[in-house]
């Protein structure tokens, strides 16, 4: 018998506003610029 192998599900829970548009554009690491940025989560996870 096999065994059946869970995927991994993605669950959207916000949004980032940014000025950065393209994935080449966007640092590594946050501390690699001095950008700002928010997150916006949506109320459902908030309490997380």
């Amino acid at each position: 018998m096999q065994d059946s192998i869970q995927q991994p599900v993605l669950h959207i829970i916000g949004t980032v506003h940014s000025d950065i548009l393209r994935i080449e554009d966007a640092p590594k690491f946050h501390a690699e610029s001095d950008r700002i940025g928010t997150l916006e989560i949506l109320p459902q996870y908030q309490e997380a």
